[in-house]
């Protein structure tokens, strides 16, 4: 029972890649498994159920593409819940009416067009005589009637009678004929919008048809994606080259720092060898100013001496001429 209830919630949920872009037709034959699910005597038989989960996850497998093992179920299921449950059925439905509960006909409705359709499609529906399956079509038509949904009794009774009909493996058409004379009475004629009817052959091209759509939309999704990727590795390439630069900035910043402080040391050093030389240059000044005054001094000591000496000279002369004169005498 934890499977079915796996399914169920599976079915429920529709989440997940294999529900995307799923057919209307496919859902709604999954909705009717869920249904011939909460089936009471799908309880009584474990085979049956086991049979069911392993079609149903064969098929999910495929992205619900290939339905042909359910389809096949779906009929089998139809002729033998509808057997056995037919005229506890309508009992329950008519019980509901007379209570004065309001009966949801529009989703039973629903169920049931589902229900003749999946048959029609099915292989036991498609082997009946053109003539029987003339006459379902013109079934289900009356069954899409806008009408038919303020017919609840109507309705109950088209039920009744198909039921009937399937139990005797359509093979008494008449009552059902009659019925469906009495549908265009009550109900009036039927349009192309209530033909909901579709061939295998008709649904077979429309689900190529649908395929080749998704084949071409997951073509497109993948060249988007590629291209992506491909922006990816170019935004990848871009932030390494990026982060290359940067790298280099930050080194670059780091030697002009290192600069930046060799040039400062320098810069002192140039400043102390100034400091240095200007005192020097003073220095030189200052000696240079002490030779030029030593200088002038050494200048005056000479003259004083030259004066010196001519005085000694002239006085020597003296004495010579002195001398000399002593020496006539």
């Amino acid at each position: 029972m934890e499977k079915i209830t796996l399914i169920k919630k599976d079915i429920q949920e529709k989440s997940g890649k294999e529900w995307l872009g799923l057919q209307k037709q496919t859902e709604d034959r999954l909705d009717s498994l869920m249904w011939y699910l909460d089936h009471p005597k799908m309880q009584e038989s474990p085979k049956l159920v086991e049979e069911i989960v392993e079609l149903y996850y064969a098929a999910k497998n495929t992205n619900f593409i290939k339905m042909e093992g359910i389809i096949r179920k779906l009929d089998q299921l139809t002729i033998k819940f509808s057997k056995e449950g037919a005229v506890k059925k309508t009992k329950t439905a008519q019980s509901h009416a007379v209570r004065g509960e309001q009966v949801i006909y529009e989703k039973a409705i629903e169920e049931f067009i589902k229900k003749v359709d999946d048959f029609l499609n099915s292989t036991s529906g498609t082997s009946l005589p053109e003539k029987t399956k003339k006459s379902l079509i013109t079934f289900l038509g009356y069954l899409n009637h806008p009408v038919l949904i303020k017919k609840t009794a109507l309705f109950d009774e088209m039920k009744d009678k198909y039921d009937k009909t399937v139990e005797l493996d359509f093979l008494s058409m008449q009552t059902f004929d009659d019925m469906l004379n009495m549908c265009d009475i009550k109900l009036g004629a039927i349009t192309d919008e209530m033909k909901t009817f579709k061939s295998p052959e008709k649904r077979k091209k429309e689900l190529d048809e649908a395929w080749g759509e998704f084949e071409a939309e997951k073509e497109k999704f993948q060249a988007k994606l590629n291209n992506l990727e491909s922006e990816r590795e170019a935004i990848k390439a871009e932030r390494e080259k990026i982060e290359t630069e940067r790298s280099q900035i930050n080194l670059d910043r780091e030697n002009l720092l290192k600069e930046q402080e060799e040039f400062k040391v320098k810069n002192d050093n140039l400043k102390q060898n100034l400091q240095q030389y200007e005192v020097e240059n003073e220095n030189l000044k200052q000696d240079r100013a002490r030779m030029e005054t030593e200088r002038e001094n050494l200048k005056l000591t000479q003259e004083n001496l030259q004066i010196k000496k001519e005085n000694i000279d002239a006085k020597q002369e003296k004495l010579d001429r002195e001398l000399e004169k002593l020496k006539i005498e």
